[in-house]
């Protein structure tokens, strides 16, 4: 037996299937998914299931994942072939996934509830299993004006009724940044007030750069080491993540706190997530240089 730890591969979590182009409905200030929309660009816009879902599904299944999430470098609700048609190749293709999660600002789901409910139930009947809504702050005008006040936006809780309408489980993150949570009594308020709206599953991360590291909207490391210390000393461990996050029970809702990128380092015996990259390109980072598996 060696000093230091092989580095070989025993788990994988989960897969990210970015999809769809680079049109987006929403102006936020700091964008996740800018970073991938010149490779986003190039994929014509009549594309539709991401070339090589089956073979990343199927490695991360055997590999132990549980969880493909759903998004894009703009909107994936935008892209609604592109959605249907990677849900029926994974069914198609005998892949079957114990949870499928499709992450969206719901923008279109306010603009056209009639139109997007069909198209939810019709991706709830090919495998979809939650709908997870992105928000900066539970004070609904202020969270509004992140998205740039679109036309039509509903209350978060009216959006989160709709998804709960189609029998779809309605999530959310919680984006936190120094303009709105940016503290452990704004962290804690907002909790209370998801409570208030039903939710039962959360998931939260700083809002930073693609590559971790630290941007103007970013909170302060006090206040972001309060929050932790807050969540494990007062709230009922849940379990851990290997790569450093936690989830914790809240009074009765799942609260997860993480990052939002994960660096690997050559000693991990693990993957947090296999990234799917619109071209067909399987990636183990989303930003590492060196980091493509299958290109």
């Amino acid at each position: 037996m060696g000093i230091f730890k092989s580095g070989c591969i025993d788990k994988i979590y989960s897969v990210s299937a970015v999809l769809g182009g680079p049109r987006c409905n929403a102006s936020c200030k700091h964008c996740a998914g800018r970073v991938l929309r010149n490779d986003a660009k190039k994929i014509p816009e009549h594309h539709c299931a991401p070339r090589n879902i089956v073979a990343a599904s199927r490695l991360a299944l055997n590999y132990g994942a549980w969880t493909l999430s759903l998004t894009s470098s703009g909107e994936p609700t935008l892209y609604p072939d592109a959605i249907t048609d990677t849900l029926r190749t994974l069914r198609d293709n005998g892949v079957q996934w114990p949870f499928i999660n499709l992450f969206s600002n719901c923008i279109e789901l306010c603009r056209d509830p009639d139109r997007m409910l069909k198209l939810l139930y019709r991706w709830k009947d090919l495998g979809l299993t939650s709908v997870v809504l992105s928000i900066h702050s539970t004070d609904l005008e202020e969270n509004a004006k992140v998205y740039g006040n679109p036309t039509g936006y509903l209350p978060t809780p009216e959006i989160l009724e709709l998804i709960r309408s189609t029998g779809l489980c309605a999530k959310v993150v919680l984006l936190l940044g120094k303009d709105h949570i940016g503290s452990l009594k704004e962290y804690k308020k907002s909790l209370d007030t998801l409570k208030e709206w039903g939710v039962g599953q959360i998931t939260s991360w700083e809002i930073r750069a693609n590559d971790g590291t630290r941007i103007e909207q970013t909170p302060s490391r006090w206040e972001m080491l309060k929050i932790r210390l807050w969540l494990m000393t007062k709230t009922e461990s849940v379990m851990g993540h290997v790569w450093g996050g936690m989830v914790r029970n809240y009074k009765g809702m799942n609260v997860r706190f993480t990052d939002y990128v994960t660096k690997h380092r050559a000693s991990d015996d693990f993957l947090r997530q296999l990234v799917l990259l619109p071209g067909g390109t399987i990636s183990y980072s989303w930003f590492q240089k060196g980091r493509f598996c299958l290109d």
